[in-house]
Protein backbone atom coordinates (compact mmCIF):
# COMPACT_ATOMS: atom_id res chain seq x y z
CA UNK A 1 0.00 0.00 0.00
CA UNK A 2 1.55 3.55 -1.00
CA UNK A 3 0.20 6.19 1.55
CA UNK A 4 0.83 9.85 0.92
CA UNK A 5 1.09 12.51 2.84
CA UNK A 6 -0.30 16.44 2.56
CA UNK A 7 2.85 18.49 3.41
CA UNK A 8 1.34 21.31 1.20
CA UNK A 9 -0.84 23.17 4.06
CA UNK A 10 1.44 23.34 6.85
CA UNK A 11 0.16 21.02 8.18
CA UNK A 12 0.68 19.96 11.70
CA UNK A 13 1.17 16.15 11.30
CA UNK A 14 4.58 15.76 9.71
CA UNK A 15 6.22 12.27 10.40
CA UNK A 16 9.70 12.95 10.43
CA UNK A 17 8.79 14.69 14.34
CA UNK A 18 9.13 12.18 16.77
CA UNK A 19 5.33 13.36 18.42
CA UNK A 20 4.39 10.77 15.46
CA UNK A 21 6.71 7.86 15.56
CA UNK A 22 4.74 5.31 16.95
CA UNK A 23 2.14 5.86 14.23
CA UNK A 24 5.02 6.13 11.40
CA UNK A 25 6.06 3.12 13.33
CA UNK A 26 2.90 0.84 12.68
CA UNK A 27 2.24 1.95 8.96
CA UNK A 28 6.33 0.58 8.29
CA UNK A 29 5.55 -2.60 10.30
CA UNK A 30 2.33 -3.05 8.56
CA UNK A 31 4.33 -2.60 5.03
CA UNK A 32 3.23 0.71 4.38
CA UNK A 33 5.24 2.54 1.89
CA UNK A 34 4.58 6.32 2.53
CA UNK A 35 5.66 9.38 0.94
CA UNK A 36 5.09 13.59 1.11
CA UNK A 37 3.78 15.87 -1.38
CA UNK A 38 4.86 19.45 -0.90
CA UNK A 39 3.58 21.09 -3.94
CA UNK A 40 0.16 20.93 -4.18
CA UNK A 41 -2.37 17.93 -4.29
CA UNK A 42 -3.21 17.47 -8.15
CA UNK A 43 -4.49 14.60 -9.47
CA UNK A 44 -1.27 13.90 -11.14
CA UNK A 45 0.86 14.11 -7.89
CA UNK A 46 -2.18 11.33 -6.33
CA UNK A 47 -2.06 9.05 -9.00
CA UNK A 48 -0.44 6.04 -8.14
CA UNK A 49 -1.07 5.70 -4.41
CA UNK A 50 -3.77 4.10 -2.54
CA UNK A 51 -4.23 6.22 0.61
CA UNK A 52 -4.06 10.39 1.47
CA UNK A 53 -3.71 11.51 4.70
CA UNK A 54 -4.36 15.35 5.31
CA UNK A 55 -3.45 16.19 8.95
CA UNK A 56 -4.64 19.35 10.42
CA UNK A 57 -3.73 21.65 7.83
CA UNK A 58 -3.15 25.05 9.11
CA UNK A 59 -3.10 28.97 7.62
CA UNK A 60 -3.72 27.39 4.27
CA UNK A 61 -6.12 27.48 1.81
CA UNK A 62 -7.32 23.95 -0.36
CA UNK A 63 -7.57 25.89 -4.33
CA UNK A 64 -9.95 24.45 -6.57
CA UNK A 65 -7.51 22.63 -8.71
CA UNK A 66 -6.39 20.73 -5.39
CA UNK A 67 -9.98 20.01 -4.33
CA UNK A 68 -10.79 18.53 -7.39
CA UNK A 69 -7.99 16.33 -7.99
CA UNK A 70 -8.75 15.13 -4.04
CA UNK A 71 -12.77 14.59 -5.06
CA UNK A 72 -11.28 12.40 -8.24
CA UNK A 73 -8.78 10.69 -6.14
CA UNK A 74 -11.36 9.21 -4.06
CA UNK A 75 -13.82 8.46 -6.42
CA UNK A 76 -12.01 6.39 -8.57
CA UNK A 77 -11.45 4.04 -5.44
CA UNK A 78 -8.57 5.68 -3.33
CA UNK A 79 -9.16 6.00 0.46
CA UNK A 80 -8.67 9.55 2.30
CA UNK A 81 -7.49 9.86 6.08
CA UNK A 82 -8.17 13.42 7.65
CA UNK A 83 -7.56 14.86 10.97
CA UNK A 84 -9.12 18.36 11.75
CA UNK A 85 -8.27 19.88 15.71
CA UNK A 86 -10.22 22.01 18.18
CA UNK A 87 -11.72 25.20 16.55
CA UNK A 88 -12.21 23.40 12.91
CA UNK A 89 -11.41 25.64 9.76
CA UNK A 90 -11.73 29.04 11.63
CA UNK A 91 -8.87 28.51 14.11
CA UNK A 92 -6.73 27.01 11.64
CA UNK A 93 -7.29 29.05 9.04
CA UNK A 94 -7.74 26.69 6.30
CA UNK A 95 -10.57 25.88 4.26
CA UNK A 96 -10.50 21.96 4.68
CA UNK A 97 -14.65 21.73 5.42
CA UNK A 98 -14.54 23.10 1.43
CA UNK A 99 -13.41 19.30 0.80
CA UNK A 100 -14.98 17.75 3.53
CA UNK A 101 -18.64 19.03 2.76
CA UNK A 102 -18.62 17.29 -0.67
CA UNK A 103 -18.35 13.83 1.35
CA UNK A 104 -21.18 14.38 4.22
CA UNK A 105 -19.56 16.05 6.78
CA UNK A 106 -17.67 19.48 8.44
CA UNK A 107 -15.53 19.93 11.14
CA UNK A 108 -17.04 22.32 13.83
CA UNK A 109 -15.70 25.14 15.20
CA UNK A 110 -15.45 24.06 18.36
CA UNK A 111 -13.34 22.48 21.15
CA UNK A 112 -15.24 19.28 23.38
CA UNK A 113 -14.68 19.19 27.45
CA UNK A 114 -15.86 16.88 30.14
CA UNK A 115 -15.84 18.05 33.74
CA UNK A 116 -16.79 14.02 34.61
CA UNK A 117 -14.85 11.30 32.53
CA UNK A 118 -11.69 12.62 31.58
CA UNK A 119 -8.10 11.56 31.51
CA UNK A 120 -7.45 13.79 34.31
CA UNK A 121 -7.80 16.87 31.86
CA UNK A 122 -11.52 18.37 31.01
CA UNK A 123 -10.45 18.38 27.58
CA UNK A 124 -9.03 15.03 27.44
CA UNK A 125 -12.87 13.40 27.07
CA UNK A 126 -13.44 9.46 26.77
CA UNK A 127 -15.33 8.52 24.23
CA UNK A 128 -17.48 4.91 24.69
CA UNK A 129 -20.01 5.51 22.81
CA UNK A 130 -19.76 4.21 19.14
CA UNK A 131 -21.51 2.65 16.12
CA UNK A 132 -21.54 -0.49 14.96
CA UNK A 133 -19.18 -0.89 12.60
CA UNK A 134 -15.80 -2.86 11.55
CA UNK A 135 -13.54 -0.19 12.50
CA UNK A 136 -15.04 0.28 15.70
CA UNK A 137 -16.37 -3.28 16.97
CA UNK A 138 -12.76 -3.93 19.26
CA UNK A 139 -13.24 -0.36 21.01
CA UNK A 140 -14.64 0.29 24.33
CA UNK A 141 -13.02 3.52 25.13
CA UNK A 142 -10.88 5.83 23.24
CA UNK A 143 -9.44 9.04 24.74
CA UNK A 144 -10.32 12.49 22.45
CA UNK A 145 -7.54 15.32 23.65
CA UNK A 146 -8.41 18.89 22.69
CA UNK A 147 -10.66 17.79 19.43
CA UNK A 148 -13.53 19.13 18.05
CA UNK A 149 -16.88 17.97 16.61
CA UNK A 150 -18.53 16.94 13.51
CA UNK A 151 -21.64 18.10 11.77
CA UNK A 152 -23.55 15.35 9.27
CA UNK A 153 -24.59 16.98 6.77
CA UNK A 154 -27.36 15.90 4.13
CA UNK A 155 -25.98 15.32 0.71
CA UNK A 156 -28.11 15.14 -2.49
CA UNK A 157 -25.94 12.08 -4.08
CA UNK A 158 -26.82 8.15 -3.29
CA UNK A 159 -22.99 7.72 -3.63
CA UNK A 160 -22.31 9.36 -0.56
CA UNK A 161 -22.96 7.30 2.73
CA UNK A 162 -21.93 9.12 5.46
CA UNK A 163 -21.88 7.30 9.40
CA UNK A 164 -20.70 8.77 12.77
CA UNK A 165 -18.72 6.28 14.28
CA UNK A 166 -17.51 7.47 17.49
CA UNK A 167 -19.92 10.35 20.20
CA UNK A 168 -19.57 12.42 23.08
CA UNK A 169 -21.00 11.29 26.51
CA UNK A 170 -24.08 13.50 27.98
CA UNK A 171 -21.71 15.17 30.19
CA UNK A 172 -19.72 16.32 27.37
CA UNK A 173 -19.94 20.06 26.51
CA UNK A 174 -18.15 22.70 24.51
CA UNK A 175 -16.63 25.66 23.89
CA UNK A 176 -17.55 27.55 20.16
CA UNK A 177 -14.49 29.64 18.46
CA UNK A 178 -16.41 32.88 18.24
CA UNK A 179 -14.85 36.47 16.84
CA UNK A 180 -11.37 34.71 18.15
CA UNK A 181 -12.76 33.91 21.66
CA UNK A 182 -14.46 30.80 22.70
CA UNK A 183 -18.01 30.30 24.15
CA UNK A 184 -19.74 27.65 25.94
CA UNK A 185 -22.13 25.34 24.36
CA UNK A 186 -23.83 22.17 24.91
CA UNK A 187 -22.30 19.08 22.60
CA UNK A 188 -24.28 15.92 23.75
CA UNK A 189 -23.78 12.67 21.59
CA UNK A 190 -21.94 14.74 18.96
CA UNK A 191 -19.98 12.72 16.45
CA UNK A 192 -16.50 13.47 16.48
CA UNK A 193 -15.56 10.46 13.83
CA UNK A 194 -16.80 9.44 10.57
CA UNK A 195 -16.64 6.60 7.78
CA UNK A 196 -17.89 7.99 4.24
CA UNK A 197 -18.25 5.88 1.44
CA UNK A 198 -18.10 7.85 -1.98
CA UNK A 199 -18.52 6.27 -5.08
CA UNK A 200 -16.01 3.88 -5.26
CA UNK A 201 -13.72 5.47 -2.59
CA UNK A 202 -13.59 5.53 1.21
CA UNK A 203 -12.94 8.19 3.82
CA UNK A 204 -11.76 8.25 7.37
CA UNK A 205 -11.88 11.31 9.24
CA UNK A 206 -11.66 12.49 12.81
CA UNK A 207 -11.91 15.55 15.02
CA UNK A 208 -8.62 15.40 16.84
CA UNK A 209 -4.82 15.06 15.70
CA UNK A 210 -3.44 14.08 19.56
CA UNK A 211 -4.64 10.73 18.90
CA UNK A 212 -1.47 9.81 17.08
CA UNK A 213 1.24 11.67 19.67
CA UNK A 214 3.65 9.47 21.24
CA UNK A 215 4.01 11.87 23.92
CA UNK A 216 1.32 10.88 26.85
CA UNK A 217 -0.16 7.28 27.51
CA UNK A 218 -3.05 9.15 28.90
CA UNK A 219 -4.60 10.72 25.69
CA UNK A 220 -2.24 9.28 22.59
CA UNK A 221 -1.34 6.47 20.51
CA UNK A 222 -1.33 4.47 24.02
CA UNK A 223 -3.94 5.98 25.95
CA UNK A 224 -7.25 3.41 25.82
CA UNK A 225 -7.88 1.72 22.54
CA UNK A 226 -6.66 4.56 20.80
CA UNK A 227 -3.77 2.76 18.55
CA UNK A 228 -6.65 0.32 17.73
CA UNK A 229 -9.35 3.03 16.21
CA UNK A 230 -6.43 4.25 14.19
CA UNK A 231 -5.24 0.74 13.38
CA UNK A 232 -9.09 -0.64 12.43
CA UNK A 233 -9.40 2.74 10.87
CA UNK A 234 -6.93 2.11 8.35
CA UNK A 235 -7.14 -1.39 7.81
CA UNK A 236 -11.02 -0.50 6.14
CA UNK A 237 -9.21 2.10 4.31
CA UNK A 238 -6.87 -0.17 3.14
CA UNK A 239 -9.70 -2.64 1.68
CA UNK A 240 -11.19 -0.05 0.29
CA UNK A 241 -7.73 0.93 -1.95
CA UNK A 242 -7.00 -2.87 -2.62
CA UNK A 243 -10.26 -3.33 -4.51
CA UNK A 244 -8.48 -1.47 -7.26
CA UNK A 245 -5.61 -3.55 -8.07
CA UNK A 246 -4.67 -6.95 -7.64
CA UNK A 247 -2.69 -7.62 -4.01
CA UNK A 248 -1.60 -10.99 -4.89
CA UNK A 249 -4.25 -13.00 -3.00
CA UNK A 250 -3.92 -11.06 0.19
CA UNK A 251 -6.65 -9.85 2.75
CA UNK A 252 -6.12 -7.05 4.73
CA UNK A 253 -8.17 -7.02 8.62
CA UNK A 254 -7.89 -5.51 11.81
CA UNK A 255 -6.18 -7.54 14.50
CA UNK A 256 -6.07 -7.32 18.61
CA UNK A 257 -3.05 -8.11 19.77
CA UNK A 258 -1.76 -8.39 23.30
CA UNK A 259 -0.06 -5.54 24.04
CA UNK A 260 3.50 -7.18 25.53
CA UNK A 261 3.47 -9.39 21.63
CA UNK A 262 2.68 -6.35 19.95
CA UNK A 263 5.43 -4.67 21.54
CA UNK A 264 7.54 -7.47 20.90
CA UNK A 265 7.28 -8.15 17.44
CA UNK A 266 7.78 -4.35 16.92
CA UNK A 267 11.42 -5.07 18.01
CA UNK A 268 11.64 -8.01 16.91
CA UNK A 269 10.33 -6.41 13.21
CA UNK A 270 13.16 -3.91 13.45
CA UNK A 271 15.88 -6.24 14.18
CA UNK A 272 15.26 -8.46 11.39
CA UNK A 273 13.97 -5.70 8.68
CA UNK A 274 10.59 -7.46 8.70
CA UNK A 275 7.38 -5.87 8.78
CA UNK A 276 4.51 -6.70 10.86
CA UNK A 277 2.49 -8.47 8.36
CA UNK A 278 5.61 -10.85 7.75
CA UNK A 279 5.59 -11.91 11.63
CA UNK A 280 1.66 -12.73 11.33
CA UNK A 281 1.84 -14.50 8.34
CA UNK A 282 5.24 -16.37 9.61
CA UNK A 283 3.34 -17.45 12.80
CA UNK A 284 0.10 -18.53 11.27
CA UNK A 285 2.01 -20.81 8.70
CA UNK A 286 4.19 -22.16 11.56
CA UNK A 287 0.80 -23.23 13.80
CA UNK A 288 -0.98 -24.59 10.49
CA UNK A 289 2.01 -27.07 10.26
CA UNK A 290 1.74 -28.06 13.63
CA UNK A 291 -2.15 -28.40 14.19
CA UNK A 292 -3.57 -31.91 13.57
CA UNK A 293 -4.63 -32.48 10.51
Amino acid sequence: MKVCFDYCHQNCLRLEESTYNRFADYLVWSGCQFSAISKGLSWERLDGNDILVIGNPTESLFDPTEISGILNFVKSGKSLMIFGDAGGDLSAQTNLNAICSYFGFTFNDDIVFDQDYNAGDPTRILIRDFSAHEITKTLQKVFYASGCTINIVATQSPDVNTLGLAFTSTTTQRKVFIADQWTEAGAINAPVAVKVNYYQGRIFAIGNLSILSSLSPKYGWDAGDNSLFIQGAIAWLMQGAAQGHDISGEIIVPAQIDKELYQWSLAAAEKRRWTLSQIINYALRVFRAQSPK
